[in-house]
């Protein structure tokens, strides 16, 4: 009975705690009570203390922040006294935001406090926990709810930028990623050793250059000729004709580089600009393949500066960039992809062209061995030394709000928890060219990237093989492997697609 006669004065209470308009200013006078969800209080308490940990929404620190694909006063955020930035991405969307937060807000607090956003009904009660155009367009993006028209809303740009809820192609689940953790890299022993090897490289350099321009130099001089008429006199009368032959063809005779002075004269600037730039061509170049070269090339690039746009550059008008990649003609950009199929057919008809001739010389024999250690050692060197620099020596290349990101990213997930980045850890995939199967995920492949070249190196060794018994035992038995491959090929790739559902889309859209 006591029960009954409070509870008309338990509501009287509670409209008046949670009612916006006799709220005071402090962010603790906010009642658990008033959000009306499901969620157990317990983890609302949780999700409340993390909102109050981010700072609230302290003018100071929220008045630059960004929001829809806005990244907010980097450098401003720094400046701060008490504040710190963090970068928030939302996958698989090309949406992120930064926002300038007090420095107890934490990534998972951050995220905790987006969650929050979920749990309440009307965000203009809760403008002093967080920003209403933050709390709008999470309850939008996270919560897949859409917002009470107000004229709030169409006093805030952001979603003119971002359309409409019905508008926007929001997967069934989108994930929260942030990053707050912007502390500099600090410099090893593997970055003492590039940065020792990259000197090295540099003096070699220096070296072979001046090497090859003192030879030329050299040659030019003894190419134009000895002393003058009187000079030839005096030695004609002091030596006989068949001594004056053998030294004149002597000095005629160009000085040949030793071994040592070869092998230095591979890392000549000038030379290797001159082979670089040379566009004389040879006898028995294929010079078709030089356009499907230079058209190949022009498209990948197409492809991933879009890429970059996307994924890397905020997209502020976002709405409107779903329209113009949702054209016909911007097919040609989307479809890039396709364009690393050419390169894998010129590497395969270059193998093949060149192992055919190659065999023909020999007696129709082809060493697989010998090949396939030619081509690693080829690549591998290189290789090596780009994943030392692209592990030890990258992190310090650039500064600014996607900067740790754009690393944490590219250096695999493991920076996060604690373990190995991924070169540190799948380096031996990488040289073995194995990385498209090592590791699994390919968002922890040491670069990324470089897929590419494990694909190519086995089919090179599948390719040498099939051409070492097509020219050295029998062609017929040749033909019936590669009629086989193809079709195995097709057939593995089909089955993928429907078991997997594949899409061919390049974004998730």
């Amino acid at each position: 009975d006591i029960i009954e006669e409070l509870q008309p004065l338990c509501m009287v209470v509670q409209g008046v705690l949670c009612d916006p308009k006799n709220r005071t200013a402090p962010a603790h006078n906010f009642q658990l009570s008033c959000l009306e969800s499901t969620t157990p209080d317990s983890k609302k308490g949780q999700m409340l203390e993390s909102t109050l940990a981010c700072g609230g929404i302290d003018a100071q620190r929220t008045v630059d922040s960004g929001l829809v694909n806005d990244l907010g006063n980097w450098d401003g955020c720094h400046k701060l006294p008490g504040a710190h930035y963090c970068f928030a991405g939302y996958n698989p969307i090309f949406i992120s935001s930064g926002q300038c937060v007090a420095d107890t807000c934490t990534a998972g607090k951050y995220e905790s406090m987006a969650a929050f956003a979920c749990e309440v009904d009307n965000c203009l009660a809760i403008t002093n926990l967080i920003q209403p155009q933050y709390c709008l367009f999470w309850k939008t993006i996270l919560c897949h709810q859409a917002p009470p028209p107000s004229p709030f809303i169409a006093a805030h740009r952001w979603q003119g930028r971002l359309g409409s809820p019905n508008d926007l192609p929001i997967p069934p689940e989108v994930s929260l990623d942030v990053t707050c953790d912007y502390t500099p890299p600090k410099i090893g022993a593997g970055t003492y050793v590039m940065i020792g090897i990259s000197a090295v490289i540099t003096l070699l350099i220096i070296a072979a250059t001046g090497l090859s321009i003192h030879l030329k130099q050299r040659q030019q001089r003894e190419g134009g000729g000895g002393g003058g008429e009187a000079n030839a006199d005096v030695r004609l009368q002091t030596i006989n004709v068949e001594e004056a032959g053998k030294d004149v063809a002597r000095r005629d005779e160009p000085r040949v580089p030793s071994l040592g002075e070869k092998m230095l004269l591979a890392f000549s600037l000038t030379d290797n600009w001159a082979h670089l730039a040379e566009t004389h061509t040879h006898t028995g170049d294929i010079t078709c393949l030089n356009g499907l070269r230079a058209i190949s090339i022009c498209w990948v690039l197409l492809g991933h500066v879009m890429l970059l746009i996307a994924g890397g550059i905020p997209l502020k008008d976002f709405a409107e960039t779903l329209k113009v990649v949702g054209r016909f003609s911007f097919q040609l950009v989307v479809g890039a992809f396709y364009s690393v199929d050419t390169f894998f057919f010129l590497s395969g008809f270059l193998t093949a062209y060149v192992a055919v001739k190659h065999a023909a010389k020999r007696g129709g024999k082809i060493n697989i061995a010998l090949a396939i250690v030619h081509r690693w050692i080829r690549l591998s060197v290189l290789y090596a030394f780009v994943i030392g620099v692209w592990e030890f020596v990258t992190p310090f290349f650039g500064d600014g709000p996607r900067w740790p990101l754009f690393v944490t990213d590219l250096h695999a997930s493991f920076l996060t928890g604690g373990k190995e980045s991924a070169c540190k850890q799948y380096w031996w995939a990488n040289l073995l060219y194995i990385n498209n199967f090592i590791p699994k995920k390919f968002g922890e492949i040491c670069l990324p990237w470089t897929w590419y070249l494990a694909n190519d190196f086995q089919f090179f060794v599948v390719g040498i093989i099939v051409l070492a018994i097509y020219c050295g035992y029998s062609k017929k038995i040749g033909w019936y492997l590669i009629g086989l491959l193809l079709l195995t090929c097709w057939i593995v790739t089909g089955t993928l697609d429907v078991v997997r559902d594949w899409q061919g889309a390049v974004l998730p859209i």
